[in-house]
C-alpha cells in the first residue's frame, strides 16, 4: 500500500476553508515559491508516513468536520497517494479542499487530473509574495484562483482569516493568513517564530 508523506496536522480550522475543518500539510514540494510560508515542508525526507485508511481514520475520529483542507508543500505531487484518502474524505460525507502551487493547465498527469476531479474546492496558482493579500478569500496572492468544483462546496467565504493556537510546548501556531504586524506581535511577545503544527501522533509505515 502507497503511503503519504505528511508535514503535520491540524485537527480544527476555520480560515482553511468552509466550516470546520481538517487541515493536512504534506511533505514535499519542488515549486520553491519565493517568500512561500512553510518551506519547512519542501524536503521531500520530512514529516512521516501514514497510510490512506489511517489518515482517513484520524479524521473520522474528529467530531463535527465539514471538510478535510490538503495544503503543504504540493498535494499535486502526491497525487497518486492522496487519489484514496480524498476518494474516502468524500464518500463519508466530507468535503475536499486543496491549495496547489499549479495552474489547472500544469496538472497533466493522469493521477492529478484524477485528483482534481475529486475535490470540492481547489485554490490554484504559485504564490506570489508581490501580490500578497488579506482581503481575498482563501487566496494568499491576488493571482491565485478559488475554484467551486462541486454543488456541494460551500461558497460561503468566512470573515475570520487568521486563528492563533497555543501549542503545549508555548509556542503559537498561526494559520491563515496573517498581516506581518501580527507576526511580528506574536513573535515579541513568546520570542519565537510562529510556526506550523507540530506532529500529532503521526504514525509512521
Amino acid at each position: 500500500m502507497t503511503s503519504i508523506r505528511v508535514h503535520s496536522i491540524l485537527d480544527r480550522s476555520v480560515v482553511n476553508g468552509p466550516g470546520e475543518r481538517c487541515v493536512i500539510w504534506v511533505q514535499g514540494c519542488t515549486l520553491n515559491c519565493s517568500g512561500c510560508w512553510n518551506p519547512q515542508t519542501w524536503g521531500p525526507r520530512g514529516g512521516a508516513l501514514w497510510t490512506a485508511d489511517d489518515l482517513i481514520g484520524h479524521v473520522l475520529s474528529l467530531d463535527h468536520l465539514d471538510g478535510v483542507t490538503l495544503s503543504g508543500g504540493e498535494p499535486f505531487q502526491q497525487a497518486e497517494e492522496l487519489i484514496p484518502f480524498v476518494r474516502a474524505v468524500r464518500a463519508h460525507g466530507l468535503t475536499a479542499m486543496a491549495y496547489t502551487g499549479y495552474e489547472v493547465q500544469e496538472l497533466v498527469k493522469p493521477s492529478q487530473l484524477e485528483l482534481f476531479g475529486l475535490l470540492d474546492i481547489a485554490v490554484t496558482g504559485r504564490y506570489r509574495k508581490e501580490l500578497r493579500t488579506f482581503d481575498a478569500g482563501w487566496r494568499g496572492s491576488t493571482n491565485q484562483t478559488i475554484h467551486w468544483l462541486s454543488e456541494t462546496a460551500d461558497h460561503a467565504i468566512p470573515s475570520a482569516r487568521v486563528e492563533l493556537h497555543l501549542r503545549p510546548d508555548g509556542g503559537v501556531l498561526v494559520t491563515g493568513f496573517p498581516p506581518e504586524e501580527l507576526l511580528s506581535g506574536v513573535r515579541e511577545v513568546t520570542n519565537s517564530s510562529p510556526v506550523l503544527p507540530t506532529e500529532p501522533k503521526l504514525k509512521s509505515v
